[in-house]
This record gives C-alpha cells, structure tokens and sequence, in this order.
C-alpha cells in the first residue's frame, strides 16, 4: 500500500479493468486480516502511536512544571504550556523520523520543516476551536473535532513534505 501511495506521487496511474478469477473458491488464499490490515495501516497506526505518547509526554511535563516553577498564576500556566509543548513536540518529531517514516534524509531540513507545520497546527487549532465557539458545539468536543481533522491533515502533510523520501520508480 505504502508502494502504491508513493508511486501515484511519481508517475501517471492508468486504471485497467480486470476480471476476478477465484479458482476452488479462493481455498487457496493465504489473506491474514489482521496481519495484513497492520502492514497496510502500520504507518497510519505508528503515526498515533507517536502522537499518543507526545500528548502523553506534553501532559507530563506540563503537570511537572506546574509544580516546580516559581511563578505566579498566569505566567506558570503560559510558560508551562510553551516548555511542555516544545518538549513533547519534539519527541514527537524523532518518534515520526525513526518509529514512523523511517526516515534517512538530512534531519535539519526535516526539523525546519515539522517546525513549521507544528507552528501552523497549533495556529489552525487555536483558531478554527475558536470559530467552532460561535457554534452551539461545546468548546471541549469542538476541540476534539478540529484535533482529529488536524491530525489526518498532518499525517498527509508529514508523509509528503516534511518526511518526504525521494524515491525514483525505475531505480536509476
């Protein structure tokens, strides 16, 4: 599947009809379900995998600076939320590099890059909640809806622009 998806970036698809031929009614078929649905949608698992522990390590870290920092009120819960944020985003890039895009490319580049769509996320997040706010939506499954769009959109974007393995289909 993932052969697939890569090839459609790279060359013209032509669409052919075939015919299905099940020969003994398909007795010999060696079709896991489960198995094969897991090398079809790794990635896509990997990928919440790695966003569960980011979230994970985010919360962490910002329930831990709560308690250690010496600032009043407003000022800890800012800088709490900043410092996790970048922290937890962080393990969140080495995770997809390694544990989900396998990725070998320079990494300085893939960070500007993840960065950048970290930035634009949180931006996006912020902003379309608060437009879900003139809806009569309560503002904490508003929140759950645009975070779901949003991680679908940057699996997309990650897979093909910030992790983007440059590959060439006729091995030259």
């Amino acid at each position: 599947m993932n052969f697939l998806m890569d090839a459609a970036t790279l060359a013209p698809i032509e669409y052919v009809p075939i015919q299905t031929v099940y020969q003994n009614r398909n007795r010999g078929s060696h079709f896991r379900p489960v198995a094969d649905s897991c090398r079809v949608y790794g990635r896509l698992l990997r990928f919440a995998l790695s966003s569960l522990a980011g979230a994970a390590v985010d919360w962490l870290l910002f329930s831990l600076l709560l308690w250690i920092l010496p600032l009043p009120f407003p000022q800890i819960i800012f800088c709490g939320t900043i410092l996790a944020r970048v922290v937890s985003g962080f393990v969140n890039f080495l995770l997809n590099r390694y544990f989900c895009f396998h990725s070998t490319a320079p990494a300085g580049t893939e960070l500007l890059r993840y960065f950048l769509l970290f930035l634009l996320q949180m931006l996006a997040s912020a902003s379309l909640v608060s437009l879900a706010s003139c809806l009569p939506i309560p503002p904490v499954a508003a929140k759950i809806l645009v975070d779901t769009l949003l991680f679908f959109i940057s699996f997309r974007i990650q897979k093909n622009w910030v992790f983007l393995q440059r590959r060439k289909i006729d091995g030259t």
